[in-house]
Formats: C-alpha cells, sequence, structure tokens
C-alpha cells in the first residue's frame, strides 16, 4: 500500500470491476434538445419517454444528477471511496452539459421493470414514420398504457430548435 504505483493501479482495476457489474439507466431533464435527438434517437427517428417519478418511486428512489466538470478532482483512493463512486456515475466532460443528465444506478445490470403508470409521455421525433406511431400508439392502447399522452416533434420556424404538438 505504500507503493503510490501500486496502490493507484490496485484502486483502479477495483473501481472498474465495480463500476463494470453496475447497471446504469440515463435520463434527462429536458426533450427538446435537439442535439439528444440527433445523437440518441438516430437523427430524430426514435422516440422520448416521459416519467411520472412519483409512481415509481422504489426505481427513481437515488438519482444521481450528473455535473459536468473539465478537470478531474484529486482522490485520496484510501478515504475518498463515497467521492470516487459519486465522480465515476455522477460526472462527465462540461462539453456534455447540455444533457442535463440524471442517472439511476444499480448494483447489477439487467432489464427492470416499472410501473406502467409511470410512463406518462411519448414524444415522437421530427423523422419518426408514421408506421412507428402507429406501432407504438397500438402498443398502448393496452389498459396498463391507456393514460399516455403522445406528441411529435417539429422544427421552429424562427430558430434552431424543435417543439411539440400533441396527437
Amino acid at each position: 500500500l505504500l507503493n503510490a504505483d501500486f496502490r493507484h493501479k490496485n484502486t483502479n482495476e477495483n473501481i472498474q470491476n465495480v463500476t463494470s457489474k453496475a447497471g446504469v439507466s440515463c435520463f434527462s431533464k429536458v426533450n427538446d434538445s435537439i442535439l439528444m435527438w440527433a445523437h440518441y434517437s438516430n437523427s430524430h427517428k426514435g422516440y422520448c419517454l416521459k416519467f411520472d417519478l412519483l409512481k415509481a418511486t422504489q426505481f427513481f428512489m437515488v438519482p444521481v444528477i450528473v455535473e459536468y466538470k473539465k478537470e478531474y478532482p484529486y482522490f485520496n483512493y484510501l478515504r475518498d471511496w463515497n467521492r470516487i463512486f459519486n465522480f465515476n456515475f455522477g460526472n462527465k466532460f462540461c462539453d456534455w452539459e447540455y444533457e442535463k443528465e440524471i442517472r439511476i444506478v444499480r448494483q447489477e445490470q439487467g432489464n427492470i421493470k416499472i410501473n406502467p403508470e409511470a410512463i406518462v409521455e411519448i414524444s415522437f421525433g421530427i423523422n419518426c414514420t408514421d408506421s412507428n406511431i402507429k406501432k407504438i400508439k397500438k402498443i398502448c392502447k393496452s389498459k396498463e398504457y391507456n393514460h399516455i399522452t403522445f406528441q411529435k416533434a417539429r422544427r421552429k420556424k424562427l430558430e434552431f430548435g424543435i417543439e411539440f404538438d400533441e396527437i
């Protein structure tokens, strides 16, 4: 432990081991970022789910609000395990700040089941096809999802950006 190189290598391996086994779900506070639609929905062809956090409190109980930084902090690897955990799961480079990201971190990976009532709205991208919209709306006609509202994005007329129309 007195050898700094050994301690640094061993600590980084332990951190990598823990983080590689974790399950991380990522969310955003916004649905109208044109960059988010371009990056995460196949150039505006996908859709965005809006959740009511109070209807899925067990899942959303401990959110990690991402901080955006330019520099790495200094850590004391023997004492700062909580800070290291928070840094690994709760920080990104400042150029990603437009994402306004919130993460849910779980100890295990895999699919999870969320209360269907927690999904309250689906927003379709500008380039989402009518056939995909019809498929998703058909799925949502079931008893569990018939409360969901739908909206479709369109380009703003006088500025770069998107806005939504209820459909």
